[in-house]
């Protein structure tokens, strides 16, 4: 009996977990996945195109929110948020990859940084408002809206880091420069 109730209780918690993901999805584009190919051997562009896909999202949220006829608003938030929490996340994952690699990545930090800090005033507009009606749309992409919002500062806070590291890393002259012919091009993911 136990055993029962105990299995019953489990599903009953992780199927809306199972709903809202979306298997073999990717966020992006082919068009937008073809110029992350094309830019693979140039850290500084391609991080550029990470922070230009995840403002397109914000960009589509904000258009979102702003249009009141629209229906199936809550659901298209709930998959936009989803998609740019995973742009944010591979953005930070290049960032590492390559200030891993030393090279020198400052000039697109300072776009990741700028970018975070737009992004971070746009979302806390998507908290929930006084009114009621309003408030209960909220509830069907508030764990998208909290998992965006937790990579975004999470990946706010290791840029501004790592651009302390590569101050410092340039003053010491170790950074590789994309025209370099010294070294050898970065290899990495290349979605």
């Amino acid at each position: 009996m136990k055993r029962i109730l105990f299995c019953t209780l489990a599903l009953l918690i992780t199927l809306p977990l199972l709903g809202q993901q979306r298997i073999g999805h990717d966020p992006l584009a082919p068009e937008e996945a073809d110029k992350l190919r094309d830019t693979a051997m140039e850290p500084n562009q391609r991080i550029k195109l990470y922070v230009g896909f995840a403002r397109v999202r914000m960009d589509k949220i904000d258009q979102l929110v702003a249009d009141p006829k629209l229906k199936n608003k809550a659901d298209q938030l709930h998959d936009l948020l989803g998609d740019f929490s995973i742009l944010i996340d591979e953005l930070a994952d290049n960032v590492d990859m390559y200030h891993g690699q030393h090279w020198d990545i400052r000039k697109s930090l300072k776009l990741v940084i700028e970018g975070d800090s737009d992004f971070q005033v746009r979302l806390k507009k998507l908290s929930p408002p006084d009114d009621a009606k309003l408030a209960a749309d909220v509830e069907q992409y508030k764990f998208a809206l909290l998992d965006a919002t937790e990579s975004l500062n999470n990946n706010a806070d290791d840029a501004r880091h790592t651009m302390q590291e590569q101050n410092e890393l340039a003053k010491e002259k170790k950074l590789k420069k994309e025209d370099d012919q010294d070294h050898p091009k970065p290899k990495g993911p290349i979605t």
